[in-house]
């Protein structure tokens, strides 16, 4: 399906690259070379997603992205950014949806694109009264109580993650093998968060898990990441496909 996608930077070769990636991909791309052009357009018309590079002359990535998330009609604009490592929080914090890594190829691009714009369509349907719906689930995850699953390929892996993000994200952590993820996915409790590592056993067998999660009735509106060896860096596109709302690497 064609998409109109705005890309935002002022580096022209950047500009270039990313509209014949994204054409190549049957996207309509706009390309914009500041921050306050890409502002003024946005307030004509929105497009479907906006990618914005790390080279602005007007103002900083992480400042426009702050400045379109805060732009009517815009909560639910997928926003991609390409930010350095020490920008990453930053980022996340003024509302991007992803991080784009320069050194992604296009079926990672590509996917990543796909699972961002069915997010999106989920959250603002036209005509739909949001009011009763779930709150998203990076909203979800702030809240009190939520609860988090994490389903790794060793026990081990799983503890040094909850150690690593208990003090990081309010949430219950509960570490699971995928049969207890999959049984309480079916009849209870709800989970908000799953962090499932894309190989437990089996090369793969953590993304049929996704699948599976994503099916039943206390699993299916929750988040999902998944965690994947650098190694394994193809399956990423089959992640977000799947439904991954990231990926994150171990």
């Amino acid at each position: 399906m064609t998409e109109k996608i705005m890309v935002v930077d002022g580096v022209p070769t950047n500009r270039i690259v990313m509209k014949v990636r994204l054409s190549a991909a049957a996207h309509e791309v706009q390309t914009l070379a500041s921050g306050s052009d890409a502002l003024e357009r946005l307030r004509q018309e929105l497009p479907r997603a906006v990618i914005i590079g790390a080279s602005l002359p007007d103002r900083s990535t992480v400042k426009l992205c702050r400045d379109i998330r805060n732009m009517p009609g815009c909560s639910h604009l997928p926003i991609l950014l390409q930010v350095d490592a020490g920008e990453r929080l930053a980022a996340l914090d003024a509302g991007a949806s992803a991080i784009l890594d320069p050194q992604d190829d296009d079926q990672a691009l590509f996917a990543r694109i796909r699972s961002l714009l069915r997010q999106s369509s989920l959250l603002a349907t036209p005509g739909e009264d949001l009011s009763s719906r779930r709150p998203p689930p990076s909203e979800r995850s702030r809240q009190t109580g939520a609860r988090a699953v994490f389903v790794a390929d060793q026990v081990g892996t799983a503890l040094a993650w909850r150690y690593a993000l208990h003090d990081l994200i309010p949430c219950d952590i509960t570490i699971c093998d995928p049969e207890r993820a999959l049984a309480e996915a079916q009849s209870g409790p709800a989970t908000d968060l799953y962090v499932i590592s894309a190989d437990i056993q089996r090369n793969g067998d953590g993304l049929r898990l996704l699948s599976e999660l994503q099916a039943r009735p206390f699993s299916r509106d929750a988040a999902f990441l998944v965690a994947l060896r650098p190694e394994r860096a193809e399956a990423m596109g089959v992640a977000l496909d799947l439904g991954a709302g990231d990926v994150l690497p171990i």
